[in-house]
């Protein structure tokens, strides 16, 4: 009797212990699963932006923000008849830039810095400028510009095809503060595209030569003796572009110096034409660094009859299709290749306006985008090859 209350004691013991342990297992598994659940469930951080996200994303501000002033300031009572057209055309133009410069939505956050983390956009100085007093129309244009300018600066360090997309934005920004000045009266002209790239990169800051000095007197022709080019042809897409930017500003200078001919008054277009041929030497420069051939120059170069007949209309086109080729190769190029593409990009675009091109949506880009080309043979936009049928 003894023994068996022995043995059911040791049989209790042994359960509770078994049960006391498997109670511990629960609790200490259930621990671990809530803390798991609980670091799980804090909500995600807001990645940090990288510096193309970020201008996208500022350049999708700045273009809302002045579509949205445009309209304010095109309602206001006695705006002006010509004023009032330019500013709606200037608004559905900035909306377009908005809807290609918006970005996905799940990509649409702040940095974790943000005061106003919930909201969708960076707050731009335009609209806190716009919330803090009525627009004016000087303080439109002053706007217009002043986003021409950041969005030149962006394209200058952004990734490619957004790089492209700024720089054609920048420059439609900037063509419609041209038009609508041109519709008031007694406000100070706008800047030259030029200049504000200028203002946005400091000059030579990356050793960038950019568009040559039309006063620099006549550009060296032919290929100049290299030092130090024992090594093997640099042969990549970069020297491929630079062939191409030869070519085109040759048949572009040649295209000046037959429409100069034809001008009443020829000394601009003479201008024009030696900047051009600087260009072409800079590109030539280039390829001799890299110890790569170059196209040279050649005497004559076809027309198309109708630039004949006017030349005036036909060097504005000229300009609008290298302004194309340009856009391009910013978005096919880094470095100093982009700066000079960029520079040469808001020369021509400056040039075409000048001359009456019509405003473009987004100046240099067709409505298909082209595709890379091969590197070594390709041009940054084979479409726009025949730039002399201007």
């Amino acid at each position: 009797m003894g023994g068996r209350y022995r043995t059911g004691r040791s049989w209790v013991r042994r359960a509770t212990s078994r049960a006391v342990r498997s109670v511990l297992i629960i609790l200490t598994f259930t621990l671990v699963i809530g803390l798991g659940v609980s670091v799980s469930s804090e909500p995600d951080l807001p990645p940090d932006l990288t510096i193309t996200e970020k201008a996208q994303n500022d350049a999708y501000a700045r273009a809302g923000e002045l579509a949205a002033t445009a309209a304010e300031l095109a309602a206001q009572p006695g705006s002006d008849g010509a004023a009032a057209d330019a500013l709606r055309t200037a608004g559905a133009i900035l909306q377009s830039h908005a809807a290609a410069l918006a970005r996905p939505a799940p990509a649409q956050r702040q940095e974790p810095d943000a005061e106003s983390a919930g909201e969708p956009l960076p707050t731009s100085p335009t609209a806190t400028a716009t919330a803090a007093a009525p627009p004016t129309m000087d303080g439109y244009l002053a706007a217009l510009t002043a986003s021409a300018t950041a969005g030149l600066a962006d394209a200058r360090r952004s990734d490619g095809g957004v790089a492209r997309l700024l720089a054609s934005t920048a420059a439609g920004q900037w063509h419609q503060a041209v038009l609508l000045q041109s519709s008031l009266e007694g406000v100070a002209p706008v800047a030259p595209l030029p200049e504000l790239l200028t203002s946005a990169t400091a000059a030579g800051a990356d050793g960038e030569t950019g568009v040559p000095d039309p006063g620099a007197g006549p550009a060296p022709s032919g290929s100049g003796p290299v030092a130090n080019c024992d090594a093997a042809p640099l042969e990549d897409a970069d020297t491929g572009y630079l062939r191409r930017v030869a070519v085109i500003e040759r048949r572009a200078a040649y295209a000046y110096r037959v429409g100069a001919s034809r001008l009443p008054d020829p000394a601009p277009a003479l201008e024009r034409a030696a900047v051009h041929r600087a260009v072409a030497a800079d590109a030539e420069q280039r390829l001799a660094n890299r110890c790569a051939s170059h196209p040279g120059s050649v005497p004559v170069y076809s027309l198309n009859p109708a630039f004949l007949e006017d030349p005036a209309s036909g060097l504005g086109l000229l300009e609008a299709e290298l302004a194309g080729s340009y856009a391009d190769l910013v978005g096919l190029s880094s470095g100093s290749l982009r700066g000079l593409a960029l520079k040469c990009f808001a020369a021509s675009w400056d040039a075409a306006a000048a001359a009456g091109i019509p405003a473009e949506t987004f100046p240099g880009i067709l409505t298909a985008p082209p595709t890379a080309a091969p590197s070594n043979t390709a041009a940054p936009n084979t479409e726009r090859e025949s730039a002399d049928n201007g």
